[in-house]
């Protein structure tokens, strides 16, 4: 039984060496046929172009699966694009787009498409590798708003991005956190809580002025019953002392709230007041001044739109000061 058994093993083998054999006579060589110069030809099927700001978009139609449109936004940058300072900065922006845009407030875009069938995940998602930063939206097509609302949110991913990225260029800017191979004392926690709350903090009060000095400008040309050159109506006067106290009553809370962070960084790390600081606890004091005679005196109009544009004045002597005193040690 032992010898039978041999001779059926002894000529299952020898069946498969000739078969393996043919095999590899038949295959062509993949050297003949591998050339790694060789440029892959394009997909005939592919659409492709660039719209007027540079966008290049490949489009193809495919059959399967079904009812299904894939969108995918490439950007050319990723980590390698970071100093080591910046490490993990592509990966943050990344997720911060989906925390709201333009069109998407804070947390509607995920539950928008989740509400529709897709999923945060494998069908609403984003990539950062070393070279590129990729974001993915997979999204049924039985409705044409729906799509349209993909491409939407891609339309808002970069711009998103874009506004992000300068945003925390200049923080840093500020902060002198962007020289390569330089140290600075000013970064991580401190610089996004102290200069980001006093930088909000003087864009309300620049807005805050605006609206004063237009005012101003509307009730003389009210009084002297000039006709507007303008094709549309400025706001009625009570409507812009009202939005320019609101804009205030935000602002000032948050330049409070800077000013405390960098009084305790003060007390940790050590240092001195030095005339920035002045001038802005002057600013704050103007500016709660304001709201102080706005409410308990009955502050409003003109006398009202004139301290918020001597507050403003102190804001443009910090603001041009700040990049070149403050941050200096």
């Amino acid at each position: 039984m032992k010898h039978v058994l041999r001779r059926y093993a002894l000529a299952a083998s020898l069946s498969a060496l000739v078969a393996m054999t043919a095999l590899r006579a038949q295959a062509p060589d993949a050297a003949q046929f591998v050339n790694g110069q060789e440029v892959i030809p394009f997909d005939a099927n592919v659409h492709t172009g660039v719209l007027p700001n540079g966008l290049r978009y490949y489009i193809r139609e495919n059959e399967h699966p079904a009812n299904r449109v894939s969108l995918r936004l490439a950007v050319k940058a990723g980590s390698l694009d970071e100093r080591d300072d910046q490490q993990g900065l592509a990966h943050f922006i990344e997720h911060m787009a989906f925390n709201g845009s333009v069109h998407f407030k804070a947390g509607e875009l995920v539950s928008y498409f989740e509400s529709i069938g897709s999923r945060l995940g494998p069908h609403v998602n984003a990539s950062t590798s070393f070279e590129e930063t990729v974001y993915q939206l997979e999204l049924p097509t039985d409705k044409p708003e729906i799509v349209a609302n993909g491409l939407t949110a891609m339309a808002d991913f970069p711009s998103m991005v874009i506004v992000l990225a300068a945003v925390l260029f200049v923080v840093a800017r500020v902060g002198g956190g962007t020289s390569a191979g330089e140290s600075s004392d000013y970064g991580n926690l401190f610089l996004v809580l102290h200069v980001g709350l006093v930088l909000a903090a003087f864009a309300g009060f620049t807005l805050a002025a605006a609206l004063s000095a237009l005012y101003l400008w509307q009730e003389r040309r009210l009084k002297r019953r000039e006709s507007s050159i303008l094709r549309l109506h400025a706001p009625a006067l009570a409507r812009l002392d009202d939005v320019a106290a609101r804009t205030i009553a935000f602002a000032l809370p948050a330049l409070t709230l800077g000013i405390a962070v960098g009084v305790v960084r003060l007390r940790e790390h050590g240092g001195g007041l030095d005339a920035l600081m002045a001038v802005t606890i002057v600013t704050w004091m103007v500016y709660g001044a304001y709201l102080a005679l706005r409410h308990l005196a009955g502050w409003r109009g003109r006398r009202a739109a004139y301290l918020i544009l001597a507050g403003f004045v102190l804001v443009a002597v910090v603001r041009l000061a700040l990049p070149v005193t403050h941050f200096a040690t």
